[in-house]
């Protein structure tokens, strides 16, 4: 049987701001959070105007991660929203 793979983009933010442009699929999330609890929202816009589609919380020094075999649709983009003292995102995309 042959699959086929995805080739992905990553993005790392240690704050918030834009992951991808319109026309997104997210495949996966990581939130390592830094000397505070942290979370991370992910809006389907370019900016955080956008409908929430995913948030995820890790307590401090902790990291929290989430992946989708079928991949998040983002028709208008993705940003990242980031709180906690030190808190990193990175978010595998196409």
């Amino acid at each position: 049987m042959i699959h086929k793979l995805t080739t992905t983009n990553v993005k790392k933010l240690t704050g918030s701001g834009k992951v991808a442009d319109a026309g997104c699929e997210i495949y996966a999330v990581v939130l390592a959070a830094g000397s505070a609890n942290a979370t991370v929202v992910i809006h389907n816009s370019e900016d955080n105007s956008g409908t929430e589609v995913l948030k995820l919380a890790a307590v401090a020094s902790s990291t929290e991660a989430v992946s989708f075999s079928h991949p998040i649709q983002l028709a208008n983009g993705a940003y990242a929203t980031i709180s906690g003292t030190g808190a990193e995102v990175t978010v595998s995309y196409r």
